[in-house]
C-alpha cells in the first residue's frame, strides 16, 4: 500500500517485493475493500464496470471464473475483482441480499467491512 501510494506502480511494486502482479493486485484489492483511500483508476478498464456488473447479476458473486468467462477477453481478474467490490457496496447488492434472504453478508460500516449474521434473535456480528 505504501509503496502504491509513493507513485509505484503495481508492477514495480512486484519487482521490488519479488511478488507476482497478481499478488500485489490482490493486495491493492483487499485495500480499497476496506477502506482505505486508493485510487485504482489508472489500472482498471473503467469503461467495462456496466459489463462486468451485469455479468455479475448473471453468474452470481460466489466464483469469479464464470463471470470471466461471461465478459470480453479484454477485462481482466483485477478488472473483475475491483467491480465486485464496488457492486458489493453498492444499493443493488442489498437488494439482491434482502430478496435472496442469504443468511451472511457483509456491510461498510465507518471504511470498514462488517460481516453479520441473521439470527433468531435479529442480526450477530461475525
Amino acid at each position: 500500500y505504501n509503496l502504491f501510494m509513493e507513485g509505484k506502480s503495481p508492477l514495480e511494486i512486484s519487482n521490488i517485493r519479488g511478488l507476482t502482479l497478481n499478488t500485489i493486485q490482490n493486495h491493492l484489492i483487499a485495500c480499497f475493500e476496506n477502506g482505505l483511500p486508493i485510487d485504482l483508476s489508472n489500472y482498471i478498464n473503467l469503461d467495462a464496470k456496466d459489463l462486468v456488473f451485469d455479468a455479475i447479476r448473471k453468474c452470481g458473486m460466489e466464483k469469479l471464473k464464470p463471470i470471466k468467462e461471461a465478459l470480453p477477453s479484454d477485462i481482466s481478474y483485477f478488472d473483475i475483482k475491483y467491480f465486485l467490490v464496488c457492486f458489493k457496496k453498492s444499493q443493488e447488492f442489498w437488494l439482491l441480499y434482502e430478496r435472496k434472504k442469504q443468511p451472511r453478508a457483509s456491510t461498510l460500516v465507518l471504511g470498514y467491512f462488517v460481516c453479520y449474521e441473521r439470527t433468531g434473535n435479529g442480526i450477530g456480528l461475525l
